[in-house]
């Protein structure tokens, strides 16, 4: 290999990572909303399980899911279009990907009334751990694997609580912090020029 074959190849992986950064940064709106939307399900399970709103879970559930779709819709329609990289690729389709996975398990699971066992929020903190730890590596933000680090460890918390009524609040905790929180974080880094 020579050196300007060396040159050329560190150029291709920092403008990848660059661009995987740009990607996470521009969709940190995204990280935000769901966040405080999926601690806006959880608060208020824990309102309607408590008696303290007198909307069942489910429909409440259904509400929030599918205001968070259409809001994702449209921010997808007021973009301009992401680079058709392999990078911004990877990291649009997992997500999209994790998206999916989870709206239609909990829809399912809800559906079927296996949603009351509890078994949704380690399922769900173990994927969106999985979700940070290779965006961490993709985005090239190293940081984010703590965040990843984090979501397992309150699966193992989440596990801990499985029945008890304190799981949704300490929930909606984790979603706040540790979904909108690097989203908060994500959106106020300083952009690349």
């Amino acid at each position: 290999m020579t050196n300007d074959q060396a040159r050329a190849d560190i150029a291709l992986i920092r403008a990848a990572l660059e661009e995987g950064r740009s990607y996470a940064t521009a969709h940190s709106p995204d990280m935000i909303i769901w966040g405080c939307l999926i601690a806006t399900g959880y608060l208020g399970t824990w309102a309607s399980v408590t008696g303290h709103l007198p909307i069942p879970d489910g429909w409440l559930w259904l509400g929030i899911i599918t205001a968070g779709w259409l809001v994702y819709i449209v921010l997808r329609r007021t973009r301009r279009p992401a680079a058709r990289r392999p990078m911004v690729l990877a990291l649009r389709m997992m997500w999209l990907g994790i998206g999916i996975g989870l709206t239609v398990t909990a829809l399912a699971g809800n559906y079927h009334g296996h949603l009351r066992v509890g078994w949704f929020d380690p399922f769900g903190a173990a994927i969106l751990g999985a979700g940070f730890f290779a965006s961490a590596t993709l985005a090239g933000l190293p940081w984010l694997r703590w965040i990843a680090l984090a979501w397992w460890l309150g699966e193992l918390g989440t596990f801990w609580l499985l029945g008890d009524i304190s799981s949704l609040p300490f929930s909606a905790a984790m979603y706040l912090l540790l979904l909108a929180g690097p989203g908060l974080a994500l959106y106020l880094r300083p952009r690349a020029p």
